[in-house]
């Protein structure tokens, strides 16, 4: 599994919305310094709108980078899982479960103990 670009994605992520905050926190400043001046607000308040819809829209999209950073990772354990399973001919392969009672765990093919825990 290569996740470097990624990764990569993930940290320029990680930037803009860092970027964005600062952004929404100076326009709070903005508003304020118009407000305490007695200036029009609305372009101060749409600006921040926006801004603060933007960082929604990419804090998703952060979230999205991260649900493939799973899925890949997930995706590779299930496919290591299926080549140990398969490492074996199936007449070779340990079959063990855990037996009834408190008897542990047995090989159900060689009707033994469990020798692999």
């Amino acid at each position: 599994m290569n996740a470097e670009p990624e990764h990569k994605h993930l940290a320029q992520a990680d930037r803009h919305i860092a970027e964005l905050k600062k952004d929404i926190a100076r326009q709070w400043q903005i508003i304020e310094e118009l407000s305490m001046g007695g200036q029009p607000l609305h372009e101060a308040i749409s600006t921040l709108r926006l801004l603060k819809d933007h960082l929604r829209i990419m804090e998703r999209h952060r979230q999205s980078i991260l649900d493939e950073l799973e899925r890949r990772i997930l995706q590779a354990e299930s496919r290591g899982a299926r080549a140990a399973a398969n490492m074996y001919p199936a007449s070779n392969r340990i079959h063990c479960q855990h037996a009834p009672g408190n008897e542990g765990w047995r090989c159900f093919v060689r009707g033994g103990p469990c020798h692999t825990i």
